[in-house]
């Protein structure tokens, strides 16, 4: 990789994080862009459910279910993923920081179903989340500071992965840390502490 004319002094004699012999096509970011979108929409929905307004049992059902079925989309988004970016993957970190965010989701999954009210067990859900959302922060953070710590600096990791891969690693990790915060607050709320619902 040449930055201002001259290699990236962080990159000689490494493999570039994220780089293969062919682009990613449109078909497989518009795939790939889609399930992450759909599922992220669910979770949105899935949460709002969640206010005591919502309390009613078709809607509490509903909320359980969007959050299972937004999970398993995110599953199959990062393990899209992880197969793409583990293809000449030689210094083995893609590999590792894809599966990471594999792991978060999959603990999503199983949150998410103890959120349906057949299932219900709410401590375990809380649990869950909390531990895939951390998961998925130091993932998303990986992914930031990776590049940036090989290619020198952020300017030039801006030029070579683009705004739109920033701004989308940082609001996925944003995302997990709203929940990370909720599900705490959920799990000390439901055990009688005086915590405001509304973080809950």
């Amino acid at each position: 990789m040449e930055v201002d004319g001259n290699p990236s002094p962080a990159s000689i004699g490494k493999p570039l994080l994220g780089q293969h012999k062919e682009p990613q096509s449109m078909i497989w970011r518009g795939y790939h862009g889609s399930i992450f979108l759909l599922a992220a929409l669910q979770f949105f929905v899935a949460s709002i459910f969640l206010y005591p307004v919502f309390w009613d049992g078709p809607i509490l059902n509903a909320s359980g279910w969007m959050y299972t079925i937004g999970s398993g989309m995110f599953v199959v988004a990062d393990f899209t993923e992880l197969w793409y970016f583990k293809q000449g993957d030689e210094s083995g970190g893609d590999t590792y920081n894809f599966s990471a965010n594999c792991l978060g989701s999959l603990l999503y999954v199983i949150g998410s179903v103890y959120a349906i009210p057949a299932y219900s067990w709410e401590v375990g859900e809380n649990i869950y989340f909390i531990s895939g959302s951390a998961i998925i922060i130091i993932a998303q953070a990986a992914k930031i500071i990776r590049p940036i710590l090989q290619f020198g600096n952020f300017r030039n990791y801006i030029q070579e992965f683009g705004i739109p891969a920033f701004i989308v690693d940082l609001t996925t990790g944003m995302g997990a840390f709203g929940y990370l915060v909720g599900s705490s607050c959920d799990l000390v709320y439901s055990s009688g502490s005086d915590v405001p619902f509304f973080f809950a």
